[in-house]
């Protein structure tokens, strides 16, 4: 199947679903005749459904496998026809069976890669998402919440998949595939997972996920795995109620001495959990206590990264993060989502907190205009003139805070 018929299927059939439910609901708000032609309207619809989407879980099954097994030029084909999942009954046993069974061979289904002339293994595609595609992953992450619609279901299945890949990796026997494939999983889990308390009683708990897997996987060698890793550590710390040390001391050590690609994975995490917690929280999880705290509230603490001992505690998380734009040998990659420069994450990072300033009264309004004066420098670097998606990225972020300073 080609790629456009396999989209027009799948938004036709998202398209009577969406009809159908609007017609069941104005026909449960109204009484009368109103509600029975609103219902004969959803039935309808319902009908023209079923008679487009394939007539059987199996059928939906051996469909999708079809086109996975055609190759990487029915991949978009594949994503569309899976999405159709999310519109079948599931409530047979028989049907759940059969899907879950789909499930784990997409969960377990290794990562496409290729090898360079040298015997390396590379990884195809984003190098942190199932199947090398977020969308993909987003897809299959779907799926499993309709056919394991059960409290606590998808987590157990899906923690059993984590445990099972992550084995070769504790064991300390898996090759950089296999290392990532287990990442690609476990960040789907826990991006689809609402609080730790989900993964109590699983195949394997939170504490074995940060300390048997994810913070191993970030001192690794390969640099796509201490990424994956990295990505996976933001994710778990989000759903902390507190940053755990290790975490954070990970995450600190990845941006101050890790490659640039890492240092970028790094700073985003970083962002993200200062915009989520805050950055008093990350200071207090690791006990920082900056050497002069009346000079951190109208000025970041002057930092060379380059120069930063792997256990200095003593300088807040926010200063070591603002450092980054002072570090003159960030190496500009234009290529891709996920290999944005450290100065461009910073800026938009940085430009964030500006704009949601009220949420962060830990950081001091003195801090503002610094930060500002930072933005507009990097908003005329040079560098950043000769990466156009630099400037696209910053650019509404940047008038956003002027329009919002006084």
């Amino acid at each position: 199947m080609e790629a456009e018929v396999a989209l027009y299927w799948k938004v036709m059939c998202m398209h009577l679903q969406a009809e159908a439910q609007v017609k069941g609901s104005e026909a449960a708000t109204t009484t009368g005749t109103e509600a029975a032609v609103y219902a004969s309207e959803a039935s309808d619809k319902n009908d023209l459904l079923d008679g487009v989407l394939p007539s059987t879980v199996a059928e939906f099954v051996d469909l999708v496998k079809a086109h996975l097994s055609a190759g990487p030029n029915y991949h978009f084909a594949s994503r569309q026809l899976l999405l159709l999942g999310g519109m079948l009954d599931f409530s047979d046993s028989m049907n759940r069976k059969v899907a879950s069974s789909f499930l784990y061979e997409l969960l377990n289904r290794p990562l496409e890669h290729e090898v360079d002339e040298d015997g390396n293994q590379i990884a195809i595609g984003d190098g942190v998402s199932l199947g090398g595609d977020l969308q993909w992953a987003k897809a299959v992450s779907e799926l499993a919440k309709k056919v394991h619609a059960s409290i606590g279901e998808f987590e157990m299945v899906i923690a059993t998949v984590v445990e099972e890949l992550a084995r070769p990796c504790r064991e300390r026997t898996a090759d950089f595939m296999q290392w990532m494939h287990c990442l690609a999983v476990t960040g789907l889990l826990l991006e689809n997972t609402s609080t730790l308390r989900s993964l109590e009683g699983t195949a394997i708990r939170p504490s074995e996920v940060l300390q048997s897997l994810l913070l191993p996987a970030a001192k690794q060698k390969h640099v796509d795995v201490q990424r994956a890793a990295l990505r996976c550590l933001c994710l778990f710390g989000l759903l902390e109620n507190k940053p755990s040390t290790e975490l954070v001391k990970q995450l600190r050590l990845s941006f101050i001495n890790g490659p640039d690609l890492v240092s970028a994975m790094a700073s985003k995490a970083l962002i993200d959990l200062v915009s989520w917690h805050g950055p008093q929280e990350l200071d207090q999880a690791i006990g920082t206590e900056p050497s002069d705290a009346n000079y951190e509230k109208t000025q970041f603490a002057p930092v060379d990264i380059s120069d930063l001992n792997d256990d200095d505690l003593n300088v807040g998380v926010l200063s070591i993060l603002f450092s980054g734009f002072h570090k003159d040998d960030w190496e500009f990659s234009p290529e891709g989502d996920n290999h944005d420069n450290v100065p461009t994450i910073l800026g938009e990072g940085f430009a964030k907190i500006l704009l949601l300033s009220e949420n962060y009264p830990s950081i001091s309004a003195d801090l503002h205009p610094v930060i500002l004066a930072q933005l507009v420098r990097l908003y005329f670097l040079e560098e950043s003139k000769e990466l156009g998606r630099s400037i696209t990225h910053i650019s509404p972020l940047f008038f956003s805070v002027i329009s919002h300073t006084p």
